[in-house]
Parts: C-alpha cells; sequence; structure tokens
C-alpha cells in the first residue's frame, strides 16, 4: 500500500502544480517545461511530467497513470520507483535530444506510455501469471493509445510518447527484478 502512494502522491504533484500555473497564466510551462536542445529546458527533463497545458491535459493524464501505476506496483512493487526514475529521465532526455526543434513539451503522457511499455515489456521478459496479466490488462485498456507514437496535430508530443514508451520498455528488459523479502 506504502507504493500505491506514491502514484497517489504524483498525482496529487501535478493537480497542485496545475492549479498554481493556472494561476500564474501557465508561466510555469516556459519556465520548467521541456525546451528542446537548449540548455534552458534541461529542468524540463525532471520537472515536464508536472506541467500541463489545462485541466483536461492533466485529468487525461491521471486516469492512466492510476491504472498502470497500480499494476506495476501490483506485479513488482519494489520495481516501480527505478522503472518511473527511467522512464522520466530516459524519456525525457531523448525527447530534449531527438524531438522537433525549438519545440515545449509538458505533460505526464510520456510516463503514461512509459508505463505501457513497461508493463508489455516485463510480461514478456519475466512470464510469470502476474507479469503477463499486468501485460494482457495494459493492453486491454490502454492499447488504442499506441497510435499516439505517431506524428499528429500540433500541440502533441508524439516524440514524448515515443521515447517514454522506449523508456519504459528499456527499464522493463534493463532494471534487475526485485524479489521481496520472505
Amino acid at each position: 500500500m506504502r507504493n500505491f502512494k506514491l502514484v497517489l502522491i504524483f498525482i496529487a504533484l501535478i493537480w497542485i502544480v496545475q492549479i498554481i500555473n493556472f494561476f500564474m497564466g501557465y508561466d510555469l510551462n516556459s519556465w520548467f517545461g521541456l525546451s528542446t536542445r537548449r540548455s534552458s529546458g534541461i529542468p524540463g527533463i525532471l520537472f515536464s511530467p508536472l506541467l500541463h497545458g489545462g485541466f483536461a491535459h492533466a485529468a487525461f493524464n491521471s486516469a492512466p497513470l492510476l491504472v498502470l501505476g497500480g499494476i506495476i506496483i501490483g506485479i513488482n512493487k519494489r520495481g516501480f520507483l527505478p522503472a518511473t526514475g527511467v522512464i522520466i529521465i530516459v524519456g525525457g532526455f531523448l525527447t530534449w535530444l531527438l524531438a522537433r526543434p525549438n519545440t515545449l513539451h509538458v505533460g505526464a503522457s510520456g510516463v503514461v506510455f512509459g508505463y505501457l511499455g513497461y508493463l508489455v515489456a516485463y510480461g514478456v521478459r519475466h512470464r510469470s501469471p502476474m507479469a503477463i496479466l499486468g501485460a494482457i490488462m495494459a493492453s486491454v485498456m490502454y492499447g488504442y493509445l499506441i497510435k499516439g507514437v505517431l506524428p499528429s496535430g500540433p500541440g502533441v508530443s508524439w516524440e514524448g510518447h515515443l521515447f517514454g514508451l522506449i523508456a519504459g520498455i528499456l527499464a522493463a528488459l534493463l532494471l534487475p527484478e526485485w524479489k521481496e523479502k520472505v
């Protein structure tokens, strides 16, 4: 249950930052968002998942974060924090380095795609009943999101989605499996 609280804290932080950002006219996005290939955008690698373009944007990311994060905790609770760290840092860095030039990226959708990639790759790698169940649940509930890794309309960070997905897969394949102590 302690680890599930981490998901709730992450979502609560998103909403606290969203409310502050709203009252500041969304200035936090330009200050702490991920601005590609600029030194000023480097803090955005860590902070952009907390920033959103509006209340709907924050809401659309909150539900899958809760569900997918909960599934990760259910199948590998000790791996949740390391996987989240890899997804945020690697996905954010790749977005900063390789996304379209002169673009600003905000939102937790890269983490959502990272969790989806992590769960599917974790199921393939570990093949335990719980890991396979987690992969199936994630695929059935959020597999339709995969089209979000393709170039789409303006204002959508498909690169953040793609690199979050890649980071999640890497986390599942490269991080060790933390067994519970008995």
